[in-house]
């Protein structure tokens, strides 16, 4: 099993600085479709979120150190995200998000865990929800 993540400036409202993670880094990813919680109905008050853990190594540093600076950005802070999910041969999943933009980041340090970890949740830009796609299903 193996995760990849790339990501690139946004056509409208991104910084120009990408950077990939591997599956040497992410450990987990999850994806989310939120509704609100209180609706007695189907809302059209949809989120597509992913959160991606993994760990912060040394030899990855450039490109975990470029994730968190993401996290800071406020004037341009949308980005074009594909995460692959990888089993044997096939691409299981493949989440697309054209403008997305970071809800929380988390790096965690401690003595007995090495270099450490980091927890990137992600969200799609409101307007941009008809842009996620998610596809899977074909050979990696």
């Amino acid at each position: 099993m193996a995760f990849e993540l790339n990501a690139t400036p946004a056509a409208k409202g991104g910084d120009g600085i990408s950077f990939s993670l591997s599956d040497k880094v992410i450990k987990s990813v999850k994806y989310k479709t939120d509704t609100p919680d209180d609706d007695n109905s189907r809302s059209n008050d949809v989120s597509a979120i992913l959160v991606i853990s993994g760990d912060l190594l040394q030899d990855e540093e450039e490109d975990t150190k470029k994730m968190a600076k993401w996290s800071l950005e406020s004037k341009l802070p949308y980005k074009n995200v594909v995460v692959k999910h990888i089993a044997g041969s096939v691409v299981m999943r493949e989440y697309k998000l054209t403008s997305a933009f970071v809800v929380d980041y988390i790096e965690e340090f401690s003595e007995d865990k090495g270099d450490g970890t980091f927890t990137l949740i992600i969200k799609q830009k409101k307007d941009k929800m008809e842009e996620v796609e998610i596809e899977g299903g074909y050979g990696a």
